[in-house]
């Protein structure tokens, strides 16, 4: 268990998320498992829990910890295995009711930030408007601003519970204090861009050219930077802190970067031939794979903890994943198709794969010291050897779980060393979950909102105002979104499967666990990409799709 994942760290199964609570852990008990832990610099040793002898470490020597500094999803995964834990029935459905409640809360967000109220044509005036300026912009400009702030917040929590000179009520009152900041700071974004959009109205500017660069992004920053002047006299003096907040303005350029590349991507795509499609395919991807090889080479740097760059990697790419439902329609040929939807789903199993290497660390050492291919052999069976030791010690775990009770469970001491394995594997897996949900997502609500847009009620009101979904072709549209949703869904069973097979562990629990833990930690950054792919979209926000550059003098 990492240190940033002592600040997630509840005594009670299935707590609110990391964003709402902290509660109360034995940091001297924690202190203790410095040798298997990161360090306050950031520095994370692997989890030693394979030796090459007989692939199982034994714990009867080891440091015996309290289950309570468990992390809270490894709480809701793990305490299924106990005697009275829940039915397999009952853990389907609630299975199947969070994620259905995430996507309806998803898609009523988007619909209330730019489909439910009505808007009148750009040409028409600032003032004639004011619901587009004054109501859906602002309110738009709020669930994007709170997502940066939530990712610097994840990390100070993370630096929050490892600074052992604060007390426990200390601690508590931090976050209180950060929880009540993360909730009014948003609300600058939202006024900085209504206040610079009236002064550009009074010189008759409406709409502002490319407003998400000269209003929402400047906005954005100022409203990060008013959140790290709030904080904390205690939090500030932090040594992490302030590189916490150079790799989320990192992140977040780097994801902006993304929505560029994207814009570019949507704009030419269509009029493209076969052969360009498929250039500009495997262009965003290198662009995509670039772009996060630098952010998180920064991340190393400032000793980032690995988990929550996972979590920042799964956000960039976001912004892909929703521009290219939107142009699925536009692919000429099979083969621009799956250079559009292969890549994400390559994602999803190279990381895993890289997850499974990561937690068998002695196969990860020697597979990144390779200088011939006997050494290749060599390591491949040394991968497959502690693959199958992690496998059996978490059948082991499973096994001594199912002979006790939940509250036996939560009152018992385990090693050190099979507590910092769950925790490792929740956390490596959480994100893998939250991508492969984005997936799942994106053609969703893709079509929800066309299906808005398209309909006879109120909703389809603003349908012309949004560029490139006016002019998009509907059913086959409909068609191809709905042959990658049901591609996605089968690549989350498949996932499942794999992960059953490869390590014992059900994904459908992990995405349980995750979405009763985060449900709104996720829910913010999803719902940040989506908002914010309709504000670059909508007329209002003065973006000249063709690049021509009408405006300039």
């Amino acid at each position: 268990m990492s240190q940033a994942e002592r600040g997630h760290t509840s005594s009670r199964c299935g707590s609110p998320p990391l964003d709402a609570q902290i509660v109360s852990v034995n940091v001297d008990e924690i202190s203790n498992l410095e040798y298997i832990e990161e360090d306050c610099n950031g520095n994370s040793p692997k989890p030693h829990i394979l030796e090459v002898t007989d692939g199982i470490r034994s714990g009867e020597s080891e440091l015996q910890c309290n289950v309570e500094i468990l992390h809270p999803k490894t709480l809701v995964c793990f305490s299924d295995w106990c005697l009275d834990g829940e039915k397999f029935c009952w853990r389907i459905w609630m299975t199947i009711g969070y994620l259905l409640a995430f996507g309806l809360s998803l898609s009523l967000i988007v619909l209330w930030a730019y489909v439910l109220f009505p808007f009148q044509k750009p040409r028409a005036g600032f003032w004639e408007n004011w619901i587009f300026n004054f109501v859906a912009h602002p309110v738009a400009n709020y669930i994007v601003a709170r997502a940066p702030m939530g990712w610097f917040m994840r990390q100070i929590m993370w630096g929050l519970q490892s600074a052992r000179s604060l007390r426990d009520e200390q601690r508590q009152k931090i976050t209180k204090r950060l929880q009540r900041s993360l909730r009014w700071v948003p609300l600058v974004d939202s006024l900085w861009c209504a206040t610079e959009h009236s002064i550009f109205a009074g010189f008759h500017i409406f709409p502002i050219p490319f407003a998400t660069v000269l209003s929402c992004t400047p906005a954005a920053s100022v409203s990060m930077v008013v959140f790290y002047m709030v904080l904390p006299s205690e939090v500030r003096t932090l040594p992490n802190t302030l590189d916490s907040l150079k790799f989320t303005m990192c992140t977040w350029m780097g994801y902006l970067t993304g929505f560029i590349a994207m814009l570019f991507y949507t704009a030419f795509f269509s009029t493209a031939t076969t052969e360009v499609q498929l250039a500009m395919s495997c262009v965003v991807a290198f662009v995509e794979w670039f772009v996060m090889k630098i952010v998180f080479g920064l991340g190393k740097r400032w000793f980032v903890p690995e988990h929550l760059m996972r979590e920042m990697r799964t956000a960039m790419r976001l912004p892909v994943i929703i521009f290219k439902s939107m142009v699925l329609s536009e692919a000429k040929g099979l083969l621009v198709i799956a250079s559009m939807i292969l890549p994400e789903v390559i994602a999803v199993f190279s990381s895993f794969v890289m997850v499974v290497i990561d937690l068998t660390s002695e196969s990860a050492l020697r597979l990144a010291h390779l200088r011939s291919w006997r050494q290749l052999v060599r390591g491949v069976h040394g991968l497959f050897h502690n693959l199958r030791a992690l496998r059996k010690r978490l059948a082991e775990i499973h096994g001594n779980c199912q002979q006790i009770t939940l509250q036996e469970f939560r009152d018992a001491r385990w090693p050190a060393q099979e507590i910092h394995l769950l925790n490792e594997v929740s956390s490596s897996l959480s994100t893998i979950v939250m991508l492969e949900v984005c997936e799942v997502m994106a053609p969703a609500i893709f079509v929800s909102l066309l299906l808005c847009l398209r309909s006879n009620t109120f909703l389809a009101q603003n349908e012309l105002h949004f560029m490139g979904l006016a002019e998009a072709n509907f059913q086959e549209s409909l068609i191809r979104n709905g042959y990658s949703l049901l591609l996605e869904a089968g690549m989350l069973l498949a996932t499942d499967l794999f992960s059953r097979r490869t390590i014992g562990l059900s994904f459908m629990s992990v995405l349980r666990s995750v979405l009763q833990c985060d449900f709104s930690f996720w829910l913010s950054t999803l719902s940040t990409s989506y908002v914010a792919w309709l504000t670059v979209l909508v007329r209002h926000t003065g973006h000249d799709m063709k690049f021509e550059f009408l405006w300039l003098p």
